[in-house]
């Protein structure tokens, strides 16, 4: 199991994740999707969706270890 670093890039500019969590890559994945459907909860609460962003997955030495759009971590159904 590794440590894994999830920086959010999204409308508000970068948000580096300085902590990480440790998890096994097969997991990250998913963390990253709750994540990001936890940021569009609360953009939605104050009216306001905004799915141009992205979580980047990457080690303590920073090897990317791939990323997550906001709009793969949800399904949009308008009208």
């Amino acid at each position: 199991m590794q440590r894994l670093y999830f920086d959010i890039h999204n409308g508000t500019g970068l948000t580096e994740d300085h902590e990480g969590q440790a998890m096994p890559i097969e997991e990250a994945r998913a963390f990253a999707i709750r994540s990001i459907r936890s940021i569009l909860s609360d953009e939605v609460l104050h009216g306001m969706l905004d799915v141009t962003g992205r979580i980047e997955i990457r080690t303590g030495s920073g090897e990317s270890m791939g990323r997550v759009k906001f709009d793969e971590a949800i399904e949009m159904r308008l009208r």
